[in-house]
């Protein structure tokens, strides 16, 4: 069953939207969720104690965004549970709760426009295969010094899930972007008011194009 755990991964600096974004979430603790919150220095440790394989690839990574690609799908397969980027608020817990009954070994969530499996937020149980092969592959391109030539989106982010997942197989359920979130990338600059049901908005900060501090 998907493990009442979240993992959140941090910067080094917040903004008011984030702080409101993570404060959100700690409603659950009332539902006996925990809470992972994760460095760019606590997750080299976690890797070079646990998987040293992948230790190199994450340090190496050319922004933030790459470096917590790495480790949300890492992090997730050894504890289970779900990641949450930290600019994406709970605004519905009710729906949330549900969200995990109705998939309880967890979800990708699948872009309409292109396809694409949304890097930020997703939910598995421990040692999820499928979340294994996407490591696999992002290390085999690393090694390979192929990741020079890929974009961030196509070497860890959405496009390297959705070729993942024409690749092999997932006990999680695959479920639409708006279904979970209430708008999309191309509503979040304007925000039309509608009524809504769904759990979660995500802001969409692009914080990740900061290039990764070593």
């Amino acid at each position: 069953m998907l493990p009442k755990l979240i993992h959140h991964i941090v910067g080094p600096k917040t903004n008011e939207i984030v702080d409101r974004c993570l404060e959100s979430w700690q409603v659950l603790k009332s539902e006996e969720y925990q809470f992972m919150i994760w460095t760019d220095l606590s997750i080299a440790d976690f890797l070079s104690k646990n998987y040293p394989h992948i230790y190199n690839a994450f340090i190496n990574a050319r922004n933030h965004g790459e470096a917590a690609d790495i480790a949300r799908y890492i992090l997730v397969y050894h504890y289970g549970g779900h990641y949450i980027d930290w600019d994406i608020h709970l605004i519905n817990p009710d729906e949330f709760l549900l969200l995990c009954q109705k998939n309880p070994f967890g979800y990708l969530l699948r872009d309409d426009k292109d396809g694409s499996l949304a890097s930020e937020c997703f939910g598995a149980t421990k040692n999820e295969s499928f979340l294994n092969s996407v490591i696999k592959d992002i290390i085999s391109v690393y090694d390979s010094g192929l990741f020079r030539e890929y974009h961030t989106l196509y070497y860890t982010g959405p496009f390297r899930l959705k070729e993942a997942l024409e690749n092999n197989q997932t006990k999680q359920n695959i479920l639409r972007v708006k279904d979970v979130f209430v708008y999309d990338y191309s509503e979040i600059k304007e925000m039309p008011e509608r009524e809504f049901s769904q759990p979660m908005i995500h802001y969409w900060l692009h914080s990740w194009l900061e290039n990764k501090t070593k």
